[in-house]
């Protein structure tokens, strides 16, 4: 998800949320919400994070799938399982 779209998410997206606001329906204080909006995770796990945008009335989805072509010596450069 690229910069834009996830400032906008988190600060209330189509809700059309101030910052504040944003935090009192995710559970947390505002200076966390803009922490967010600058790309700063902080603490907040990966599973914290999809908490908020399903709050926020977003649905998540996670694709996987094979790399288009391999790259590096190594024959694709991912994470070895």
């Amino acid at each position: 998800m690229d910069g834009g779209r996830r400032r906008a998410l988190i600060a209330g997206g189509a809700r059309g949320l101030t910052q504040a606001q944003a935090g009192a329906v995710l559970g947390i204080k505002q200076p966390h919400i803009s922490a967010l909006m600058r790309n700063r995770a902080g603490n907040f796990s990966v599973g914290r994070l999809f908490e908020f945008l399903i709050a926020l009335g977003q649905d998540v989805k996670i694709t996987v799938k094979p790399t288009r072509e391999k790259q590096g010596g190594d024959g694709g450069g991912g994470v070895n399982c």
